[in-house]
């Protein structure tokens, strides 16, 4: 999965290792590292720093656009995952764009979406 570089996004957790355990058994990250107060799970070129919070609402208010090139393959994943939460696929034909959404456990919304073709 590509974000169009390292981009590295930044996400509020209310318990790490439900994160922890949640983005490494369903989603498919790999935990980079853990330490007080925050983590980092990547998979491919992306990766997404998680910091404790105990603001309920902060999770709420958070997005991650997250940006690949295998977007029909990684939704079957996800599928074939059962994972809660999986919206269905968006298409906008007119931006060759195609969408879907996944709702964290602490209800950060991550929005994964095909690259732009700037051609």
């Amino acid at each position: 999965m590509s974000t169009g570089g390292n981009d590295i996004h930044s996400l509020p957790s209310l318990d790490l290792e439900e994160t922890r355990i949640y983005y490494q058994n369903n989603l498919g990250f790999t935990i980079d590292l853990v330490d007080e107060g925050y983590l980092i799970a990547s998979r491919e070129t992306m990766s997404i720093k998680f910091y404790l919070t105990d603001d309920e609402r902060l999770p709420l208010k958070t997005t991650c656009t997250i940006c690949s090139e295998k977007i029909d393959l990684l939704y079957q994943e996800y599928i074939t995952r059962k994972i809660l939460g999986l919206s269905k696929v968006n298409a906008y034909e007119m931006k060759a764009i195609r969408e879907f959404f996944i709702k964290d456990p602490h209800e950060n919304l991550l929005r994964f979406k095909t690259k732009p073709n700037l051609e």
